[in-house]
């Protein structure tokens, strides 16, 4: 037991080691705090976080977040903003916009766009304006994430790193409240809950998927697998083991865009308290040779309304996928 707590002791401060260069902030900061400076050219990213980045979302321009667990729209078209700021470093990055937990298009300047991708050179504040391209019920509320991804237009399989991370995103879920419809909250859960093939206890929390197949070891993936085009390739999840959660809901993504998991949007899952989750999730690969980032999500409590504040998501280790 002492040996397997040390290695994952080991494995942990080298994963913090790799991401040092990749710190990352959604904590809002306001200039009135004492001792607290924002970057030179910066609205919200903190003096001395140099290799840092910012993401939020929100539907009045110029207003810093308000920590309201929900986005309030009068119409499901309204304008929406999002605003990115980049530190230390050029990096593309990648916004996706998820209503209900499945992706949407977006408009940003009467352009649709499915994935959103932005060049930020090392100094880099911009708020964005769109709109969501799908027409929503506007007689309930619905669910809205918006998700960021640094270095879009890169591959794990290049890094130097040694170990692959999950320090890549910043990703928000909150509740888009379309014209005050605050007893109208109804999302239907699309899916049957997950049947794990075993439940068990350990010191981890999460989502963590890889390829070990044989013994479902919870490991972190490696840097790169290969697959063939158009394959059903069935991969290991591992999700859970949280205090404060009895659902969770994961979504995963290949090059940048949702993709179906087990033939579905989205992975559902019933959870206990403290426990976590095994068992077997197929993606169908791509059509097209080519390499593409795995990267997702879980989702605590994802159908409750009942949030202090905006939640931010946590994402899984990523990795690439060669398909051949």
């Amino acid at each position: 037991m002492k040996k397997k707590i040390l290695c994952i002791f080991i494995i942990i401060l080298t994963i913090l080691a790799g991401c040092a260069k990749e710190e990352k902030s959604n904590i809002e900061v306001s200039d009135d705090e004492v001792g607290i400076e924002t970057m030179e050219g910066m609205n919200y990213l903190v003096a001395g976080n140099d290799y840092g980045f910012y993401f939020d979302v929100y539907s009045k321009s110029g207003d810093k977040k308000n920590n309201d667990s929900k986005i309030s729209v009068n119409n499901g078209n309204d304008n929406l903003y999002f605003m990115i700021e980049n530190a230390g470093e050029d990096r593309q990055i990648a916004v996706q916009i998820f209503i209900d937990y499945i992706q949407v298009p977006m408009i940003i300047e009467g352009e649709t766009y499915q994935t959103f991708f932005v060049d930020a050179d090392k100094s880099f504040s911009k708020e964005f304006c769109f709109q969501i391209a799908e027409t929503l019920d506007e007689s309930v509320d619905h669910k809205i994430m918006a998700a960021m991804t640094v270095y879009s237009d890169k591959h794990v399989k290049d890094s130097e790193l040694e170990y692959t991370t999950n320090g890549y995103s910043i990703a928000l879920d909150a509740v888009l409240d379309i014209a005050g419809n605050t007893d109208q909250f109804i999302m239907n859960k699309l899916y049957n809950y997950e049947n794990p093939r075993e439940s068990y206890k350990d010191m981890w929390y999460g989502v963590l998927i890889n390829t070990e197949l044989q013994d479902f070891k919870r490991i972190v993936p490696n840097k790169e697998i290969v697959a063939q085009k158009n394959e059903r390739k069935d991969f290991v999840y591992h999700v859970g083991g949280y205090d404060d959660c009895t659902e969770a809901l994961v979504i995963l993504c290949m090059g940048m865009e949702q993709v179906d998991v087990n033939q579905q949007k989205y992975m559902l899952f019933k959870l206990e308290k403290g426990k976590i989750q095994d068992g077997l999730v197929t993606i169908t690969m791509p059509d097209e040779q080519g390499c593409y980032d795995l990267t997702g999500w879980i989702i605590k409590n994802p159908f409750s309304e009942e949030k202090t504040e905006i939640n931010s998501v946590s994402d899984t280790w990523r990795f690439t996928i060669n398909v051949t």
